[in-house]
């Protein structure tokens, strides 16, 4: 890779290791991310899973109808499966 194109990756890279981590607490996953975290896919998180009683509620960002953003808590994500072990 030239050293051209190396040079905004690792601003990028640098700029994100500056930035202190937030808090789990405060960390918002998508489907994907939820999926990855417990092995399943995206649209199983979307079209299953969030449906079951006692998942943690999605955060609806940017309104409703099809071009709402849903989120979940990721430590309310992670507590949840630890109470399914």
């Amino acid at each position: 890779m030239p050293t051209t194109e190396l040079a905004p990756i690792l601003e990028r890279l640098a700029a994100a290791l500056e930035r202190p981590p937030l808090p789990v607490d405060r960390v918002l996953w998508d489907a994907e991310r939820v999926g990855e975290y417990l092995g399943v896919s995206p649209r199983t998180i979307a079209e299953r899973w969030s449906l079951q009683k006692g998942f943690p509620k999605a955060i609806v960002l940017g309104g409703g109808g099809e071009r709402a953003m849903r989120r979940w808590k990721a430590q309310e994500i992670m507590q949840w499966a630890e109470r399914r072990r």
